[in-house]
């Protein structure tokens, strides 16, 4: 994958003439680029809102992650789906708002 990704030019020039352009390949490396960073995006966002809902803060939060995990098959999807579910269970949402405010660390 990287020799394709970096050396597009050598690859059509060993291949067959029907090869897609190099521009396909620069193209190619900004949609992985973008996909991959949403992806690291995504895990932080993930243990950010493990600890909110470890310290019973950011409901809302969490429940919008977990809408995005729904977007990753198929684990992503279980996640999000059963914490969704938790989330919106009225004692659930009682024991957020029983939570004492304290300090805005959540680490």
């Amino acid at each position: 994958m990287t020799f394709m990704l970096t050396l597009p030019e050598t690859l059509n020039a060993k291949s067959k003439p029907d090869m897609p352009p190099a521009e396909f390949f620069s193209i190619f490396i900004w949609v992985f680029g973008f996909l991959l960073s949403f992806v690291a995006v995504q895990i932080v966002m993930n243990l950010i809102s493990g600890f909110c809902i470890r310290h019973r803060r950011w409901r809302v939060f969490s429940m919008i992650v977990a809408g995005f995990d729904c977007i990753h098959l198929p684990f992503g999807s279980a996640l999000g789906v059963c914490t969704l579910l938790v989330l919106l269970r009225d004692s659930v949402k009682k024991m957020y708002s029983e939570t004492k405010p304290g300090p805005g660390v959540l680490l």
